[in-house]
């Protein structure tokens, strides 16, 4: 969560939200007995001392791009009910080189479901439209990925290099300066 002057205040008003649409996979960890949005995965769940909590606490979730998106419509709608006025999203690397594919004879089902390139651009897509319907920005990280060289600056699908960092910064700090994000309050005047 974002204010104009920190990261992730523990109280008072927070002005946007950040997340990564990338991280999203075909099956998402989700804590037994709660909603997908209440309930992430704890971070170093599987360094704790109990190697089996994620076993015994989570379940594998299938989601589709459709249940991805009707949730972030409700993470955005619940955002700005507690008065969260931006939300950006990282979209997803889908460009890969690891991918070689001469023939899709072998897939039997949707390829967003085998291939993760595939997912990545249904993912991006589904972004885009739930941007046209929504005050939600993109950081467009694919682009950005593209533009400096994937295999270059992502080698591993998942760790930036230090100018894709700052690229990507600079692109949100783009996002928020048009959003007007860091602007002071206009001074009101009675006539």
């Amino acid at each position: 969560m974002l204010t104009s002057r920190a990261y992730r205040p523990r109280r008072g008003r927070c002005g946007g939200a950040f997340s990564e649409c990338g991280a999203e996979g075909r099956s998402s960890p989700q804590k037994i007995g709660l909603p997908s949005l209440l309930a992430p995965l704890p971070s170093g769940y599987n360094r704790a001392g109990d190697p089996q909590l994620a076993q015994r606490q989570f379940e594998p979730l299938s989601r589709t791009i459709d249940d991805i998106q009707t949730d972030l419509r409700e993470l955005r709608k619940l955002l700005a009910e507690r008065g969260v006025r931006h939300v950006l999203i990282m979209n997803a690397l889908s460009t890969s080189g690891g991918e070689s594919i001469f023939t899709y004879a072998p897939f039997s089902q949707a390829l967003g479901d085998e291939l993760p390139s595939v997912r990545a651009k249904e993912l991006n897509l589904m972004l885009h439209d739930l941007a046209e319907e929504t005050d939600i920005a993109i950081v467009d990280v694919d682009s950005i990925a593209a533009g400096l060289g994937a295999a270059a600056h992502l080698p591993d699908g998942v760790h930036q290099s230090g100018p894709m960092q700052d690229e990507v910064r600079g692109e949100i700090l783009h996002i928020l300066e048009q959003r007007e994000f860091f602007a002071l309050p206009r001074a009101q005047t009675i006539s």
